[in-house]
């Protein structure tokens, strides 16, 4: 009874733990009961929606913007703050692709601030492509690369490659705008090395990748090969419905075959580029097909037209903030006028043109010594603020049930200390009778393997001596032979008692019958020898497979010789023939090499 009043004694204290645990979990899980019940309803809601926007926010504007609302929502409910970063980085990227306003970037950078404070490194990576591109399209080359990089600098760390490609992309773009076009086609076509048609996001992927190559060709001039790499990157937007790049390819290759002086082609391109756009209310699309239509008038020699489409994708372009389209409409807009010999309006248009690329070099130089302003004018919300002291008092609520839990922990850890000692020293035990166990084995084995070693000497010893009575045996018949050979020649024996004799010495010394029962003997002991040995060595003959034999028991070449009935300089060739099928070099000893088959 005295052994056994500490374990109950345990057991009682362990019971109080356990209640006192119960009861604040209990607590615990009442405060937060109402918000938990919905959350796995919610985040696999959530899921859904990123995973539509992920793979379709180039279509559906409008239903694709509803959605991005209801994962903020739903975000702001669970308190779940990746979720809404993501949410916001979503709704920036879809105003991205349909439109071009400030909005874009304010989202991007409230996404942006959240991503950071939760360390999801691939989601920051992919808000600041989202940010890189904002600043491509405004023409601030120097953020743009700044931002891309950071994106490859956060693939580098991961291992990522489909933010490595998205880094390359922006790479490549800005080159080309730079018109370093050599440095802009090596990453496009590193980019294309990162995607592969596996899903829509690749394909839509490699459809740009097609694009930004077949730019780099028309600027070249190349504008057969860039026509071709805009029709397939057509075959792959039309493959995943996508109609913003469909539209995009449209306008490109109206240029491609205007260049080409095919006007019918280009305008049915262009025409077909305006009506995407109209659908998509994208208004860059739009100012960049009307223009290309304006060229293709001015290349029919319709000025009047052109004057009036320039004119028109001028204003467009200003109003979306697209400062080279603008600045390219002013200059057709100049030439135009110079060619009605209207040089004032010319010199305006000119003057406008200027003012715009140096508009775009200065936002440049001014950006670069920034310290990115943004970060004061954007502040932290009310939402953010709720949604941190809700997190502090749910973690609040959790340290002090992770501190009952370690306290409880020790205790119960405490009262099995001595069973878990009186176990160790039971396995201790245990463990020194499994390595004495392991050790007699091995000595088992040992003697086994002697026992073999032993069998398989013995077994040699038989064959050697089975060799040895056949060379003697040959000795003693060659020396009857002579005798009566002697006899015959002195004529003290007949010829047919000559004839007879020498048939039955003959049989009786036959080497096919000592060689059968020398080869089952041996292949008893050396199990498969001429099996494996025929495989690396298939041109071997019987007779040489035959000496190969005697060699791996160790007979003299002198044994051998008179086994064969030949003399040691025939043998030494044979020895020779069997090295080169074998393929032994000069340094091979052939009996080694044969005694480790």
């Amino acid at each position: 009874m005295q052994i056994r009043k500490p374990y109950l004694i345990w057991t009682g204290v362990a019971m109080i733990v356990l209640i006192i645990c119960i009861v604040a979990l209990a607590l615990f899980l009442r405060r937060i009961q109402s918000h938990d019940l919905k959350k796995p309803v919610e985040q696999d809601r959530l899921g859904e929606i990123f995973h539509i926007l992920d793979t379709s926010f180039w279509d559906h504007k409008e239903k694709n913007l509803q959605l991005t609302n209801e994962a903020l929502l739903l975000a702001q409910t669970t308190g779940d703050s990746n979720a809404m970063s993501e949410a916001l980085y979503f709704k920036a990227r879809i105003l991205g692709h349909f439109e071009n306003n400030d909005s874009i970037f304010l989202y991007s950078i409230r996404a942006l601030q959240i991503a950071e404070r939760s360390d999801n490194d691939v989601l920051i990576a992919k808000i600041k492509n989202n940010i890189a591109n904002y600043y491509y399209i405004k023409d601030n080359y120097y953020l743009a690369m700044t931002y891309y990089a950071e994106v490859e600098s956060i693939a580098e760390k991961l291992n990522n490659d489909y933010l490595r490609g998205k880094a390359y992309n922006g790479y490549g773009l800005v080159y080309m705008a730079l018109n370093e076009y050599d440095k802009a086609k090596e990453y496009f076509e590193r980019e294309a090395e990162m995607f592969w048609d596996k899903d829509k996001v690749s394909v839509r992927s490699h459809a740009i990748t097609q694009i930004n190559i077949g730019l780099l060709e028309m600027n070249r001039n190349n504008f057969s090969e860039a026509s071709i790499l805009f029709q397939e990157a057509l075959v792959l937007a039309e493959k995943i419905n996508d109609s913003a790049v469909i539209c995009d390819i449209f306008n490109k290759l109206g240029l491609a075959f205007m260049a080409q002086d095919n006007y019918t082609a280009s305008q049915s391109y262009i025409e077909q580029a305006i009506n995407f756009s109209r659908c998509l209310q994208n208004n860059r699309f739009y100012g960049e097909a009307i223009y290309n239509l304006g060229l293709l008038n001015v290349h029919l020699n319709r000025p009047v037209e052109a004057e009036k489409l320039f004119l028109q994708a001028k204003d467009i372009s200003a109003e979306v903030g697209f400062k080279s389209a603008e600045q390219r409409a002013n200059l057709m807009l100049s030439e135009l006028k110079e060619k009605q010999g209207q040089y004032r309006e010319s010199l305006t248009y000119y003057k406008q043109y200027v003012a715009l690329n140096d508009s775009i070099l200065n936002s440049k130089i001014q950006k670069k010594i920034s310290d990115f302003q943004w970060e004061i004018e954007v502040q932290k919300n009310k939402y953010e603020l709720e949604l941190l002291q809700e997190k502090y008092e749910s973690q609040k609520i959790r340290n002090y049930a992770y501190v009952i839990l370690i306290i409880s922990g020790i205790l119960i850890a405490l009262m099995f200390y001595k069973y878990m000692k009186k176990s160790l020293k039971l396995q201790k035990i245990e463990n020194d009778n499994l390595e004495e166990r392991i050790k007699t084995a091995d000595k088992i084995n040992n003697l086994e393997k002697f026992k073999h070693l032993s069998e398989i000497e013995s077994k040699n010893k038989e064959l050697i001596t089975l060799s040895l009575q056949l060379v003697s045996k040959k000795d003693m018949v060659n020396e009857i032979s002579s005798t009566m050979t002697k006899l015959y020649e002195d004529n003290k024996m007949d010829a047919t008692s000559y004839n007879n004799l020498n048939r039955i010495i003959r049989e009786s010394v036959s080497t096919d019958k000592a060689w059968e029962q020398f080869k089952n003997v041996f292949e008893k002991v050396h199990h498969d020898f001429f099996s494996r040995l025929k495989r690396r060595g298939p041109e071997l003959s019987e007779n040489e497979l035959r000496l190969c034999a005697y060699l791996k028991i160790n007979l003299s070449n002198h044994e051998i010789a008179k086994i064969f009935n030949i003399n040691p300089g025939t043998l030494k060739t044979n020895r020779y023939h069997i090295r080169k099928k074998l393929n032994l070099t000069s340094q091979d000893n052939l009996g080694e090499y044969l005694r480790n088959i």
